[in-house]
């Protein structure tokens, strides 16, 4: 590994075969291919903007995908970083199912109003089955466990985040469905619902998010937080 510090801006320098060396590392630039290599450009944290956003065009999931909100989003985050793939493509092709485990697949069809959902884990392997099918460095990562303002780093790089809410931003219906996974324990909500945060101003305590149901909405930062915060703060971003 190669280091190189300039300031207060660090340079990390990685080979494409070490992906689980950066798992848990949070980009706060750019990440590109040079000569083969990953190169993740990280900034002190005084540095963060107090504001900043990224283009995301919006996607309805209805009507084709009623209770597609994970793959919607999952699409609208992939359109923005300059795959142009379909909601339906991604069911159809990529989306991981599995039989009531919400954690590691969809649980039912998206295409049916009976259908339930699926947590970050699924997803960003939905998401890795797509992208390893590209030519791309860019990778899915499950960053579960991370606060909303935590999540800002990501938006000032210029990565879009896959975010769990719930439909109407209320308080999450805990069904009693829970699941361990990795030390996590995933807890079910009837009005579960998948967004993409796609910005932030801590100048006016504000979050902008794409919902599939409601388009672009711009909504309270302490009340997102709240809400994330009682589901678990399930995250998922692509970098």
């Amino acid at each position: 590994m190669i280091l190189i510090l300039l300031g207060t801006v660090g340079y990390r320098i990685y080979t494409d075969g070490v992906d689980g060396l950066t798992e848990n590392l949070t980009p706060q630039a750019v990440v590109s291919g040079v000569n083969g290599l990953k190169i993740k450009l990280q900034y002190s944290g005084d540095r963060l903007p107090d504001d900043a956003s990224v283009p995301v065009q919006a996607v309805m999931q209805k009507p084709e995908l009623p209770t597609g909100c994970e793959s919607t989003s999952l699409a609208m985050a992939l359109n923005t970083l300059g795959f142009p793939v379909e909601k339906t493509t991604i069911v159809d092709n990529y989306l991981v199912y599995a039989t009531e485990d919400y954690k590691v697949g969809f649980s039912g069809s998206p295409y049916s109003e009976e259908g339930a959902g699926i947590w970050p884990p699924g997803l960003a392997k939905t998401a890795r089955n797509y992208l390893k099918e590209q030519s791309t460095m860019l990778w899915a990562h499950d960053l579960s466990g991370d606060t909303l303002e935590e999540l800002y780093p990501y938006i000032a790089a210029g990565y879009p985040v896959l975010l769990w809410v719930t439909v109407d931003y209320g308080t999450p219906n805990f069904t009693g469905y829970d699941y361990e996974y990795h030390g996590i324990t995933y807890q079910w909500y009837g009005n579960e619902h998948c967004v993409v945060l796609s910005g932030y101003s801590k100048t006016n305590n504000t979050v902008t998010l794409v919902d599939p149901m409601q388009g672009e909405i711009t909504q309270d930062a302490s009340a997102i937080s709240d809400i994330c915060n009682a589901v678990g703060n399930y995250a998922v971003a692509i970098y």
